[in-house]
């Protein structure tokens, strides 16, 4: 066997569900990640940490000279980042191309934001920036097709839809959610941050009107964020009675207790009007991994490519909250043998569609793709 193909890999702070991809990868290269936060498994891998975010000036000074001593003086084959658009990866990347190295970068993003500052900071990524990358890892093809529209050939881009940890292997255990006759409702689960893209707003919106029509039905909303405020505002002055907002989750024994007793996973994502929008939410996958439905919006970015309309879930229109309210009672009060349906192709989707072998599988693809270009 050859020597390893040596790559130095920024990354954002290590998450569980990307463990099983850098497993996948870790010994059939010699990786050295830069991660940008701490993490619990900070002794996983050969790394270092660059801690840039909510530190002071002075500190974050001295994290672009740690990122720009490895990207001038280690030895490797290969340069992977995270986001194009991050002014660490703007300072790495044309560094590495200096000393012939080679570049992939894994992308989320999929809009472009409205404001001046992000146009004119695309201007230079796309008439400067975009050519010196060698390949681009991306998960749907809206990611795909919004570098083919800044010049990006499609041969350098591979496409592999998010995968998660699978919540199905995990015990379930038991969250105390202090909710009287919790059997007797057919619950909705929200599971995650909730900011603007996340769209939970309209969301409760729409539980006005399945409450109404659904009585058994009970909204779950597990998480928090800039806008849980104006959410439990919201839900109050509705006058909402089968509620509950509820603090982050992140056990995985937990999640799988919170999948398990809910009917169906609603993910109400939105563009806002500044023009954000999600990547590609991980409670997707994760709903699958547990055999459930999910309903959402039109904008959940590369997640589209896995969600098969009236398959495995329901497709709806942003900002349409009567027509989530409908979507998500057709699932509650449908029969059960179509219920089973959903819920066994959504398990077939994680198990054929989202797999971490598939994901690691394109990875290999863009490495070998560029170590040999």
């Amino acid at each position: 066997m050859g020597e390893k193909i040596k790559i130095l890999w920024k990354h954002p702070n290590l998450r569980d569900y990307r463990i099983p991809l850098f497993d996948k990868l870790y010994h059939q290269y010699s990786i050295h990640f830069l991660f940008t936060r701490t993490s619990v498994w900070d002794d996983k891998y050969k790394h270092t940490i660059l801690e840039k975010r909510k530190e002071t000036e002075k500190k974050r000074f001295a994290n672009y000279r740690i990122l720009l001593r490895h990207v001038i003086r280690d030895d490797y084959d290969v340069f992977i980042a995270s986001f194009l658009y991050a002014p660490l990866t703007l300072l790495a990347v044309p560094i590495s191309k200096l000393r012939k190295k080679k570049v992939i970068i894994w992308e989320e993003k999929w809009l472009l934001k409205s404001s001046f500052k992000a146009r004119i900071l695309d201007f230079f990524v796309r008439f400067l920036f975009v050519k010196f990358v060698d390949a681009f890892f991306v998960c749907g093809d809206c990611q795909k097709n919004y570098w083919i529209q800044r010049g990006v050939s499609p041969d350098i881009i591979f496409v592999a839809p998010e995968s998660s940890i699978d919540i199905s292997l995990f015990k379930q255990v038991e969250v105390n959610l202090d909710i009287e006759e919790l059997k007797k409702f057919k619950i909705i689960l929200s599971i995650g941050r909730n900011i603007s893209t996340k769209g939970i707003m309209y969301l409760i919106q729409a539980f006005r009107n399945i409450e109404s029509k659904v009585k058994d039905a009970f909204l779950l909303i597990v998480g928090d964020g800039t806008e849980q405020v104006a959410c439990i505002k919201l839900a109050a002055d509705y006058g909402l009675k089968n509620y509950k907002f509820v603090r982050p989750i992140f056990d995985n024994n937990h999640k799988a207790y919170l999948f398990h007793i809910a009917k169906v996973i609603v993910v109400p994502s939105i563009i806002t009007e500044t023009g954000s929008a999600e990547g590609g939410p991980i409670v997707i996958p994760e709903a699958f991994s547990a055999g459930r439905p999910v309903v959402v919006t039109d904008t959940v970015g590369s997640s589209l490519d896995v969600v098969d309309n009236e398959v495995n879930g329901l497709i709806v229109k942003q900002k349409d909250s009567d027509d989530l309210a409908e979507k998500i009672i057709s699932i509650l009060s449908g029969s059960d043998k179509q219920y089973q349906k959903y819920c066994l192709s959504a398990r077939q989707t994680y198990e054929n569609v989202c797999s971490y072998d598939n994901m690691a599988n394109v990875f290999r693809q863009s490495i070998n793709f560029v170590y040999n270009k």
